[in-house]
């Protein structure tokens, strides 16, 4: 039976605009959820179920809060707004039927601070339009996230350049310098070319998943990343690339080395790895669809306690 479902953001159907991770996730489910009998609608209004990447528009109730991460104003200091798109996000989870996380790491936070468990729904790639990559590769390193600041800060790159002059780096955002250059964030289809003109993919970011990363296996690029978030389990230590520890610039150095010196190695075993069932889109839309019928079953509770907790002066 086809189940009708609202969701938001809509895809970006414009192909000269930068691409992130949510809008690739979206144009995967208006792609794939059709295949499981998932009817995709405009309006909340039409839908069955309305679900929502990180924060539902103002003013609107959710189905299904797709959860992808807060800004970390535990360890950064960020502005008003930070904090604020943080408690929409966390208000929005306390009241949706169903969220969902993209790994295991980050729903032990909600199980930890929050006393409930989300469903796990991983992520994927569109296996088929990644072709396999050219034998004879460059060794020039990319970092590619789609913004500065928070934590997609680019300084890990600048500062591993400073420590290795003569490799070539390329970055979406940090300083430019004479071995790093700078090209902003561009549209999927552009990067998805300098992916298969660069030779090293680096991920310092802790993921919430990882799409970038799968997506430069895919393109056969050994990975060298930090130990922390997700990335650990997307890759192999020295099979698919270089795990180093985050912030250990000298091992992420070595880490560097390896990965050129094993670079053809390193990149036909990362591309294998990428092409495995476990990251096809197609099959992770099987759990959206089960998360989506899921919340449709479900009704809607309304509050059964008001806990009061004093804690004026109680820093």
């Amino acid at each position: 039976m086809t189940l009708r479902v609202c969701l938001f953001p809509k895809p970006n159907e414009k192909a000269d605009q930068p691409s992130s991770g949510v809008r690739r996730i979206v144009r995967a489910q208006y792609r794939h959820l059709p295949n499981h009998g998932i009817e995709l609608v405009n309006s909340p209004k039409e839908a069955t179920v309305y679900a929502v990447h990180i924060n539902p528009p103002e003013g609107t109730n959710v189905d299904v809060l797709h959860y992808h991460g807060l800004y970390p104003t535990s360890e950064l200091e960020l502005p008003k707004w930070a904090y604020e798109a943080n408690a929409r996000v966390l208000d929005a989870a306390l009241r949706a039927k169903i969220v969902t996380t993209p790994s295991t790491w980050v729903a032990e936070i909600f199980q930890r601070n929050m006393g409930f468990s989300p469903v796990v729904v991983p992520h994927g790639i569109e296996q088929d339009e990644w072709p396999e990559p050219s034998e004879d590769r460059s060794t020039v390193v990319l970092w590619n996230k789609g913004r500065p600041g928070d934590v997609c800060s680019p300084a890990p790159l600048n500062r591993l350049a400073l420590m290795r002059p003569n490799a070539q780096f390329i970055s979406t955002f940090g300083y430019a310098k004479p071995n790093v250059k700078i090209t902003e964030a561009m549209p999927f289809e552009d990067m998805k070319k300098l992916l298969y003109a660069c030779g090293i993919y680096f991920a310092s970011t802790k993921e919430t998943w990882g799409i970038g990363i799968v997506e430069a296996m895919a393109a056969g690029l050994p990975v060298l990343t930090w130990n922390w978030g997700h990335n650990p389990y997307l890759l192999e230590h020295q099979v698919h690339g270089y795990i180093a520890e985050p912030g250990d610039y000298a091992d992420t150095a070595r880490g560097l080395d390896y990965c050129i010196k094993h670079q053809q190695r390193l990149g036909k075993a990362a591309r294998e790895h990428a092409m495995a069932l476990r990251f096809s889109w197609n099959r992770v839309m099987e759990l959206y669809a089960k998360v989506y019928r899921l919340a449709a079953q479900q009704r809607t509770p309304g509050p059964l306690v008001s806990v009061i907790i004093p804690c004026y002066n109680y820093a």
